[in-house]
């Protein structure tokens, strides 16, 4: 009869509500039983324990309620058997008909789910589904209140021997998938605050109850800490040293659970290379704010957190890129770094480290392979492209703006943005960009943190304001032309490898107060 059927699921929610077709027969049998104890006169009170019952407990097998314990006539026991063969061979003959991904099956291949969590799963989703299941289930409890389904009520409809729902108890562990993920909650009830385990109702998270049917919004705990962004860029257009970029996307394709340590500074192209990655795998990039999370989540709180950040990943099948990783590296935060490398060790998808600093791990030794990949600052011929690129048709000498600020690639594009803003403001009209305006940006953008060290000044004196010999004016000519030149003479002229050391600028003006040391350097 099954081979007739021939219809492909839609939807998800289709196949979920035919997957309670069969939870239907189960609760039919369960409730058939439970009329017949009734109509047998065994008591279902809380609040009165006739002797008659007590005979009864004695007399069951142990495990078993009074009422599942009562045995089908025949026919409806064969009845049954062969509804439940028929259902589950039209599920599996319209899977395998389906062409879309249907995503009860997607959470079991996420969250390595057997049958029997599935099972579990579906006895948990049906008040979610249909308010009536909340009443049957009240009724089989025999209270009003529990509205939610037992560990005992679940277990009890699945299994028929107290062999096997001890047995299935181990699906029900905080180390047990449906719970070590927070796919399924166990409650208690606040009237009796010491229950029996199995007295705890279960109850799924919102969140994968909208996942079940096909909703993707994130979970909102995530919201203040998580953003998830949609590949956009080309590795091809990324400025990166020679075969970065190949070495890259070829270890992303090879493993599916590598972990990148990309170090470098701000700017250097770190997550712009992640979204280059993602595009190229097809996948969207899940991007952790750590600073913020590390700053803003008390410890029972940040668990909580990173438990979600690997579950929606999962759910998602994203990519990971946590943003100032390093700042975990500190004694400090040695039990939240634990906590973050043991959840990343046991992530199935890629996932990208970011941070400053230099750091090896070998905390994934044996569980995931582990790369760091350091960015360099681009060289004095990559700056001068990037600033003219940049730029655009705006006027400006590419090549002094490189030499003048060794900057990253995101320091050039927030400085070409300041000084677009210095110019608009500047003149509302016409907002051009000139060299003031870029040098401006420069200086605003380079060097930040000398601001807790040293009192910055403004340059406004010039060469005729001060006055010294020839030859100590001719020195700082020669100081100025040596900045200046720098990228020209490194770079161009090969100087850069030659030398090991020695390839800044530092000059020592001595001398009595007001004989214009502060002046030169100003100048």
């Amino acid at each position: 009869m099954a081979d007739e059927v021939t219809t492909k699921f839609t939807s998800s929610l289709q196949h979920i509500l035919a997957e309670l077709q069969r939870l239907d027969l189960l609760l039919r049998v369960q409730v058939w039983r439970l009329r017949q104890a009734r109509d047998h006169e065994v008591n279902l009170s809380s609040f009165y324990i006739p002797e008659e019952e007590v005979d009864d407990i004695l007399g069951s097998d142990v495990g078993t309620p009074l009422w599942a314990a009562l045995p089908l006539p025949p026919e409806m026991l064969k009845d049954v058997q062969a509804q439940l063969v028929f259902q589950t061979a039209v599920i599996a003959q319209q899977k395998a008909a389906t062409t879309i991904p249907l995503r009860l099956d997607q959470l079991a291949a996420k969250f390595q789910l057997t049958q029997l969590d599935l099972d579990i799963l579906l006895i948990a989703l049906a008040p979610e589904i249909d308010l009536r299941y909340a009443r049957l289930y009240s009724y089989l409890q025999d209270n009003v209140t529990h509205r939610l389904p037992t560990v005992n009520l679940c277990l009890s409809l699945l299994f028929p021997y107290i062999e096997d729902r001890l047995a299935a108890h181990s699906r029900l562990t905080s180390a047990a998938p449906l719970r070590q993920h927070g796919l399924l909650h166990l409650v208690h009830d606040p009237a009796n605050p010491h229950p029996s385990w199995l007295d705890d109702g279960l109850t799924l998270d919102n969140r994968i109850v909208r996942y079940l049917l096909d909703g993707d919004e994130p979970d909102g705990r995530l919201s203040d800490y998580v953003e998830i962004k949609t590949p956009t860029i080309d590795m091809d257009s990324l400025l990166l040293p020679p075969d970065f970029a190949p070495r890259l996307t070829s270890l992303a394709r090879q493993h599916a659970n590598l972990v990148f340590y990309f170090e470098g500074v701000y700017g250097v192209g770190k997550q712009t290379t992640a979204n280059a990655i993602c595009r190229e795998l097809e996948r969207s990039l899940l991007v952790v704010n750590g600073e913020h999370l590390l700053k803003q989540a008390k410890d029972e709180q940040f668990a909580q957190i990173v438990n979600l950040i690997d579950r929606e990943a999962r759910l998602q099948e994203t990519a990971v890129f946590w943003e100032k990783f390093d700042l975990l590296l500190t004694k400090e935060n040695a039990a939240r770094q634990h906590l973050v490398l043991t959840m990343l060790a046991q992530r199935p998808g890629l996932t990208i480290l970011s941070g400053s600093g230099t750091w090896e791990s070998a905390s994934f030794a044996g569980q995931a392979p582990f790369v760091r990949v350091a960015f360099p600052v681009p060289d004095y011929d990559e700056r001068a492209q990037l600033w003219q690129t940049m730029l655009g048709e705006e006027t400006a000498d590419a090549a002094v703006l490189a030499n003048k600020f060794r900057f990253s690639p995101g320091q050039i594009h927030d400085s070409v943005e300041t000084a677009r803003n210095l110019a608009r403001w500047r003149n509302p009209e016409h907002p051009q960009v000139e060299t003031a305006d870029l040098y401006a940006a420069g200086r605003l953008h380079s060097n930040r943190k000398l601001a807790e060290l040293a009192r910055k000044i403004t340059p406004h004196y010039r060469w005729e304001d001060i006055v010294l010999p020839d030859d100590r004016i001719d020195q700082l000519r020669e100081i100025c032309d040596r900045i200046r030149h720098r990228g020209q003479v490194l770079k161009k002229w090969g100087f850069q490898e030659k030398l090991a050391m020695g390839k800044g600028t530092n000059a020592l003006f001595a001398g009595p107060p007001g004989t214009g040391k502060t002046m030169a350097a100003d100048i």
